[in-house]
């Protein structure tokens, strides 16, 4: 597993003033034209919280998968059995990494989305 802050969402966020609750930075990320996956890290965020600076954002934000893994599965048409993502992921041109963290996904569930594909790969 993977734990980032990749520059996607360093760009969705800049020119954002922090301290900044989840709404706020949601709110900025989107209007910035942020990737699908920089929201879903975000969304990750706790309601609530003011986060101070970067730092925490991405402390916070911490996930599972790794940004290759959510690229490479943009597209993808759920649900689908472990097999199905594997092969879409390998006819993507997966990084090694990314089809190491898929090859670990358990089998014999059927996976609804990239959140629930991301949440169930287990730490290596």
């Amino acid at each position: 597993m993977a734990i980032y802050c990749s520059r996607d969402v360093f760009e969705a966020l800049e020119g954002l003033t922090l301290p900044a609750d989840k709404r706020r930075i949601i709110s900025h990320a989107s209007a910035q034209d942020a990737p699908e996956a920089v929201i879903i890290t975000l969304n990750r965020l706790q309601e609530g919280v003011q986060y101070r600076n970067m730092d925490e954002v991405c402390e916070n934000t911490s996930i599972v998968c790794s940004l290759e893994v959510y690229s490479v599965l943009q597209g993808f048409e759920y649900p689908a059995y472990k097999k199905a993502v594997l092969g879409y992921a390998e006819s993507r041109g997966a990084t090694e990494m990314a089809m190491e963290d898929l090859k670990r996904l358990p089998r014999g569930h059927k996976y609804r989305n990239i959140g629930e594909i991301c949440s169930n790969i287990p730490s290596s």
